[in-house]
């Protein structure tokens, strides 16, 4: 099972990967969910956790943080 800080650094990873093209949580959770189509229970745990990790880390950010200071 991977380290609580490899699983952190993974969804933060993911986050600025993805950016604001594509929904981060949702792309872990369809990582997770091909691995485990393909019978890679470890993998797709993994990436469960860095989608439930991602999600705890979007939780905290408020709303107008993505806002662009512009329209502050």
């Amino acid at each position: 099972m991977a380290s609580d800080v490899n699983i952190w650094r993974s969804a933060m990873k993911v986050i600025q990967e993805c950016g604001q093209n594509q929904n981060a949580k949702e792309y872990a959770f369809a990582q997770a969910s091909e691995r485990f189509d393909k019978g890679d229970l470890e993998e797709a745990s993994r990436w469960a956790e860095i989608a439930n990790t991602i999600d705890k880390l979007l939780e905290d950010i408020p709303r107008q943080a993505l806002i662009p200071t512009a329209l502050h």
